[in-house]
């Protein structure tokens, strides 16, 4: 059986860093890390530090961040995000994104 798909969309003040279906969404809130995975209840948090995306391919995607909002509902998810100036680079991830 294929796994449960989101449809994520990650914006900043500038522009639209990812628009597509990943497999999962992972973050860090005041509570520690996080992931959301396909039919995930209704969710909202605030995040910190990094944005970690898996794809339907199996790669990582880390974004540095310095603050944002996720938002999760019927498995579409939307994240608000500052940029950090620092590149994040853990475990192999094949695209790193760095703020302007």
């Amino acid at each position: 059986m294929a796994p449960h798909r989101l449809q994520l969309k990650v914006l900043s003040p500038n522009e639209t860093l990812f628009d597509g279906q990943v497999r999962s969404v992972s973050s860090v809130n005041d509570q520690g890390r996080f992931d959301i995975l396909g039919q995930h209840s209704r969710f909202i948090s605030i995040i910190k530090d990094k944005l970690e995306i898996r794809d339907d391919a199996k790669q990582k995607h880390v974004f540095a961040i310095e603050s944002g909002v996720v938002h999760c509902q019927d498995d579409d998810v939307k994240v608000y995000v500052l940029m950090n100036q620092d590149v994040v680079d853990s475990e192999g991830s094949e695209t790193i994104r760095k703020g302007k």
